[in-house]
């Protein structure tokens, strides 16, 4: 299982590993939106996601 992390699944931590393990899923990888060339993620645009 992979799952995509956005503004609202770093928000709410605790919320997506409940989802996760009611779901039966033990195990799964996170993957972050990486900027490369001209693509720029926005997911830590904001002084509130660079502090944490």
């Amino acid at each position: 299982m992979i799952a995509v992390l956005s503004r609202d699944t770093l928000a709410m931590p605790d919320e997506m590993l409940a989802f996760h393990l009611s779901e039966g899923i033990g195990q799964f990888s996170l993957n972050v939106a990486e900027s490369e060339g001209s693509l720029v993620s926005t997911l830590f645009e904001g002084l509130e996601l660079r502090h944490r």
